[in-house]
């Protein structure tokens, strides 16, 4: 009996594992992934000693695949929520597990589980500590046979959602009677209570009778030897729903079977070996159900009533003997075929019993009666064989094509789910077992093709092929196996490849229409149209496709009622709007249309759902306000709409919303205020506002967020002072209000159970709080630009053990005493980021961690060589070391390698020397290389082409000499290359053109020799070509691409030897310059740049540009900055008119060159034009009056031509100055001293001589080379003001 409840329970813990794993589920949560890692790394683990009879030689450790960096809803044994990302079920039973329980384990921290297994390991006689009080989510709880000791806490009768409760055979396991009372009182939903061999002596009678209070759930009884005495409740027998009730072994516990009323759907009684006496009553005839009647042993007298004898009885087994019974058996015995068959076929396959002790087919031993062994039902009839339950039997190795299995004919139910058959085949004989009505081969291994017999099947109700390696299911057999099988309610075949299955035969799901109930074909690789019609499916309940990447289809728009309670369409292609015949799904309990591409609005019918318990739109592309009609949603425990552009504000509606216990509004266009309902929610325990617009504070006051464990309101625009129940919520664990406007101090935190702290970014200041050093579970801290002051002593620091995320970055009054001459222990740490904190050497504790992922110690005052033990951590140990910046410091030296494995490696701004040593080439996974502004020489590598995932490639400001390498690789990765500033030779490699993916090219300031390349035209992502300062040649050239560069937007080839007519061909292509792109207008400045896909630091590029004849690096490149510079070539012809189309430019510098011709009328369009410079031309003719409309233009060049004419006024021309007009002969008028003939009287001018040096480049300058919001509009303001110097220094630290 308790076998086949723990086999029975382990298969639904698997099934809900296999059921939502691999690439559909979101990545394990943070901090549950940090919480495992330390519950495993607090025990041992002892294979050698283990032999518990229910572990499986299959099984091996299960905790080997739990390594840090992976993602724990892969490990073995852990089940994750596939919406959350949440663990909510552990299984590690038969884990070999050995060692003490921690009263505090990490264990505790995992709120969200709802199936915990943890039989069959050795926990050394712990108690089972009132922390399991915290999981107040679990439904399933087996602490079976593990040696836990003590008395049971008080706090498990906090676990009021337990469904199934097994503590049975521990060491010294006790219950007392108030323990006993409270926990029968709170689980008033319990089916399963399994207590058998714990001491349960104090326990009375009348305590007993509390039983009672579970008359509607509990199915499964067994208190065996647990010391019970006194007597026991008759009525308990008549428990409405119970069908198994056991009692063995309490010697001392009398008691007699009812004598009427008896009436329930027993199936199994044992009272053996009890004090149980008088005779058996008749009324036991009433047990109609009843397999298994065991009275051994105990003080029963008279006869055996003649009603337990009559036919058509169920039971088997043994009943009690006495000379006057009038029978024995009842149960025929089993077909000596199918005997023979079972035993063969458990003879077919290896078990290793020295490891694992007793299987499920232990007892299937010759000469015994199969209908007696575990895992067979028999025909109460006939003898046949009718059941086999095999699931989780450890059964391991190839099945036979003839297997003897496939002569159990008379089979009704077959389960062989989570067995392992060595990617068998699941072979035609499976259509010989006719009679089947379920099959189950989930999660075993089978593999290839699903045979065409399995059409045979005729009257299969529920088929389950689940998660196997390989499986696949053509065309054809899904014909035939949905034409067959009209009476088919339960279809699910998650993980089956069904590629080759069109929509046309997807829709003879319809011929189901009266049947099927649920429908589960997650990951099987369906593509095209899901018909829609399978939508109206009459009975359909549950209907799952989740992770069909390529399946498109939308929602039936009309005529859909149907009794649907689970919906799930995550990680499909499924598109349009969300109809408004949703609202006719009124029993639907749980809708998830996740990650899919919904757009649209939310039809406000959908909020009538009044059923809905769950709720999850996220990643979609769905807008408009969040309805106050939300408040409909009374029953909503889980609310996500993440990551869609919701706007407008959060409705304050929650206090109708009680049950709910997780909201997930992030990574929307969300304003206002925090609405003040949403933190009396004394259910919920997360909440996840992030990355929104969210302004003004967080309330302080009237807050009922008693079970908060996780607050995310970080990336907001929240004000005010981080309130006082932040800092003493004793459930809150995970708390992120980064990225705000929060001011004041942070405080001391009154609670100690915090596991992830972020304030970074805010207008906080302060001393370091003290009480952050409590935090022994910590293992996130993030307090970067938070303004901190004074002194920590890194040996507090060192105190948290469990920390794996460190950043104390760019705090610039905190002072941290990082002494060499102690060794600091920081065992678990990964992340480490001290960046603008004023060390001068580095951190020695480095050494001594194990595993480091992530080091940011750039703009410090780090000076000298780099540690010996450094390099040889990067080479021997640091072996997933993903981000390494040590940029702006002074360093010296060799350049450091970093290993492979890392994506990101800057080292820039230092002054290294030397060569880049060929084993770079080891490490190809990088994204971003980050060498510039250093001393190297030499060749570069020519590895460094061909890496397959390299994004930047930034080398400029250094010594290299040599060609660029010539070996990039086709489909490459490539989107940011920078070499200018070096002495590179030769011409540009031709397999340049392979970067395709290219947005920035800067190859300015070499030794290149070449013709313009014009194979670059390919290039259809480039943003930025400066190959300024060269000696390129030549005519510029179009090889008549269909769009050449079009999306060019700094075009640089100033100061080479191009020649000819100015190449308008690409003018005319240049789409990027032809539309203004002003990003302004939503929601702020935008800048070019990459993201590695590790990196949380995003690389920003720059470039080096000209403007008015001063050089300067643009360090952040805005969107909208546009600039073509063709100065200094020897370019002739006349200005071609198609450049007054290119109205978003900013610059255009076409100086010194030979043009000739007039100024075109057509550049009077450039309305965006800030600079423009044509001096040192031929230029003839008279200055567009129509220039003075160019509202934005703050410099003017347009000396050393052939002008003529006067010179407009008006608006900016107002303020040029001499030097804008010089040596043009023929010119007169303001503000040169030349009058024309017809002079009215000049304008004044703004500007002084004296004062010129205060506008031009500079303006432009900082409009795009500091970051701020509002520096594109400097320009025009230093023009008004005239004194823009003093703004300059403060945006900018000009000097």
């Amino acid at each position: 009996m308790r076998c086949f409840t723990l086999s029975l329970l382990l298969l639904l813990l698997l099934h809900t594992s296999s059921s939502t794993c691999s690439s559909v589920l979101p990545l394990c949560n943070h901090h549950d992934n940090s919480n495992l890692l330390q519950f495993k790394n607090s025990f041992a683990i002892k294979p050698s000693s283990y032999n518990h009879w229910a572990c499986s030689s299959s099984y091996s450790n299960k905790t080997a695949s739990w390594n840090n960096g992976t993602d724990c809803c892969e490990w073995d044994g852990v089940t994750c929520d596939t919406t959350s990302g949440h663990v909510i079920g552990l299984d590690l039973s038969c884990s070999m597990l050995e060692g003490q329980f921690h009263p505090n384990s990490t264990l505790f921290h995992l709120t969200h589980l709802q199936q915990l297994n943890l039989a069959f390991n050795y926990f050394s006689n712990s108690p089972i500590y009132s922390g399991i009080g915290n999981l107040v989510s679990l439904t399933h709880l087996n602490l079976s046979s593990s040696s836990f000791g003590s008395y049971i806490p008080s706090t498990i009768s906090h676990l009021s959602k337990l469904l199934s409760l097994h503590l049975s055979y521990n060491d010294d396991l006790a219950l007392d009677e108030s323990t006993w009372n409270k926990l029968i009182g709170n689980t008033t939903n319990l089916e399963e209570l399994v207590l058998d061999g714990v001491d349960m002596s104090s326990i009375r009678d009348a305590s007993l009778s509390l039983l009672m209070n579970l008359s509607s759930s509990l199915l499964i009884l067994s208190l065996d030897e647990t010391r019970l005495h006194g007597k026991f409740p008759t009525r308990i027998f008549g428990l409405t729903n119970l069908e198994e009730l056991s009692l063995i072994g309490n010697e001392e516990l009398k008691g007699e079977l009812p004598k009427s009323n008896w009436s329930t759907p027993l199936r199994i009684l044992d009272l053996s070996w009890t004090a149980f006496s008088e005779e058996i009553p008749d009324s036991i005839s009433h047990l109609k159900s009843l397999n298994q009647l065991r009275l051994w042993h105990c003080q029963f007298d008279g006869l055996i009533p003649v009603s337990l004898c009559l036919s058509g009885n169920r039971l088997h087994g043994e009943i009690l003997y006495t000379p006057s019974s009038t029978c024995s058996s009842v149960l025929p015995l089993c077909n000596h075929h199918d005997n023979s068959n079972l035993l063969q076929f458990k003879n077919s396959f290896s078990i290793d019993i020295s490891l694992i002790g007793d299987s499920k087919t232990a007892s299937w031993k010759n000469g015994t009666d199969c209908c007696e062994w575990d895992g067979v039902t028999c025909d109460t009839t006939s003898g046949h064989v009718i059941g086999l339950d095999l699931s989780c039997s450890m059964l391991e190795g190839e099945f036979h094509p003839n297997s003897t299995l496939f002569q159990l004919t008379h089979l009704q139910q077959l389960n062989l789910a989570f067995n392992h058959f060595s990617n068998s085949p699941i072979y035609p004989g499976i259509g010989n077992l006719v009679s089947l009505t379920h099959l189950n081969l989930s999660s075993s291994s089978f593999g290839s093709y699903i045979p065409s017999t399995i059409s045979h099947l005729s009257k299969l109700l529920s088929l389950h092929l689940s998660y196997n390696d390989d499986l696949a299911l053509d065309e054809s057999t899904w014909n035939k196996l949905i034409g067959n099988t009209t009476n088919l309610e339960e279809l699910v075949l998650d993980g089956v490849d069904m590629s080759s299955i069109r929509d046309a035969s997807l829709s003879l799901l319809m011929n189901l229409s009266s049947s099927l109930l649920i429908l589960s074909l997650d990951e099987t690789r369906l593509h095209g149209k899901f018909p829609t019609r399978i939508f109206g499916l009459t009975n359909l309940e549950e209907l799952s496709l989740i992770g069909n990447e390529e399946l498109k289809g939308e929602l039936p728009k009309s005529n859909w009622s149907t009794p649907l309670r689970i919906l799930d369409l995550s990680w499909t292609a499924f598109s349009e709007e969300i109809p408004d015949s949703i609202s006719h799904l009124k029993s639907l309990n749980q809708l998830r249309l996740e990650s899919c591409q919904f757009d649209g609005l939310v039809p406000l019918s959908l909020w009538n759902l009044t059923q809905l318990t769950e709720l999850g739109l996220a990643e979609n592309t769905l807008h408009g306000e969040i309805p106050s009609l939300l408040s409909n949603l009374k029953h909503l425990t889980v609310l996500d709409l993440s990551a869609n552009n919701f706007n407008g504000h959060i409705p304050d509606v929650f206090h109708n919303l009680t049950k709910l216990e997780s909201l997930s509004l992030d990574s929307n266009s969300l304003g206002g205020q925090l609405p003040p309902s949403l933190f009396r929610l004394s259910q919920l325990y997360g909440l996840q506002l992030s990355y929104n617009s969210l302004e003004g504070p967080i309330p302080s006051k009237d807050t009922k967020l008693s079970k908060i464990k996780s607050l995310f309101l970080d990336n907001n625009l929240l004000n005010g002072t981080i309130p006082n129940w932040c800092y003493s919520s004793p459930s809150l664990i995970n708390l992120n209000l980064g990225h705000n406007n929060l001011v004041g101090q942070i405080g001391e935190f009154s609670t100690y159970s915090m596991i992830y702290l972020a304030f970074s970014s805010n207008k906080l200041q302060g001393t370091f709080p003290n009480s952050i050093f409590k935090f022994e579970n910590l293992t996130g801290l993030y307090l970067s630009s938070v303004n901190l002051s004074g002194h920590v002593d890194f040996h507090q620091l060192s105190k948290l053990k469990s920390l794996h995320f460190l950043d104390l970055s760019h705090n610039n009054f905190l002072s941290i005493n990082l002494d060499d001459n102690v060794d600091y222990f920081l065992p678990n740490l990964t992340m480490f980021r001290l960046s603008s904190c004023k060390i001068t050497k580095f951190p020695r504790f480095l050494g001594s961690i194990q595993d480091l992922h992530e080091l940011d110690l750039s703009d410090n005052q780090i000076d000298g060589v780099i540690p010996k033990w450094f390099n040889d951590n990067l080479l021997y140990k640091w072996k997933r070391a993903d981000f390494i910046d040590l940029s702006f410091n002074k360093l010296q030296g060799d350049l450091p390698i970093p290993p492979n494995g890392t994506y990101y490696f800057s080292v820039s701004n230092n002054n290294f020397t030397g060569g880049i040593s060929s084993t770079i080439c080891n490490a190809s996974s990088l994204n971003v290389l980050i060498l510039s502004h250093n001393n190297l020489t030499g060749n570069i590598p020519q590895c460094l082409g061909s890496f397959p995932s390299l994004l930047v490639l930034d080398l400029q400001i250094n010594n290299f000499y040599g060609s660029i390498p010539g070996n990039f690789s086709k489909n490459n990765d490539f989107e940011t290359i920078k070499l200018n500033g070096n002495q590179f030779e030769g011409p540009i490699p031709q397999s340049l053109a392979h970067c395709t993916k290219l947005q920035v090219l800067d190859l300015g300031d070499n030794n290149i020799e070449d013709v313009f390349p014009s194979r670059l035209e390919a290039l259809q992502e480039l943003q930025v070509l400066s190959l300024r300062n060269n000696k390129f040649y030549g005519t510029i050239t179009c090889l008549s691409k269909k769009h050449p560069f079009p999306k060019l937007r700094i075009f640089d080839v100033s100061n080479n030897k191009f020649s000819g007519p100015l190449p308008m061909h690409y003018f005319q292509e240049f789409q990027g310059m032809m539309t203004r792109n002003d990003n302004t207008q939503t929601g702020g400045l935008e800048y070019m740049g990459t993201n590695a896909s590790t990196t949380i630091v995003p690389y920003n590029d720059s470039v080096v540009i000209i403007m008015k004849g001063q050089m300067i690096e643009i360090s952040r490149i805005l969107t909208i900055f546009t600039t073509i510079d063709l100065s200094n070539n020897l370019f002739e012809g006349k200005i071609p008119q198609i450049l007054g189309e290119l109205n978003s430019l900013k610059g255009l510098n076409l100086s010194h060159n030979k043009i000739s011709g007039i100024i075109p009328q057509t550049l009077c369009n450039l309305t965006n034009l800030e600079w423009l410079d044509l001096s040192w031309n031929q230029l003839k003719g008279e200055i567009p009056k129509a220039l003075t409309n160019l509202n934005f233009l703050s410099v003017l060049n347009l000396s050393k031509n052939q002008l003529e004419g006067m010179i407009p006024t008006g608006e900016q021309f107002n303020t040029f100055q001499n030097d804008s007009y010089k040596d043009n002969p023929m010119l007169c008028g303001f503000p040169l001293s030349k009058s024309c003939g017809n002079d009215e009287e000049q304008p004044p001018s703004v500007f002084t001589e004296a004062k010129e040096s205060l506008f031009g480049w500079k303006s432009v300058a900082v409009g795009y080379g500091c970051g701020v919001v509002f520096g594109m509009f400097l320009g025009k303001l230093f023009i008004k003001t005239a004194k823009p110097l003093w703004l300059a220094r403060l945006i900018c630290g000009y000097t």
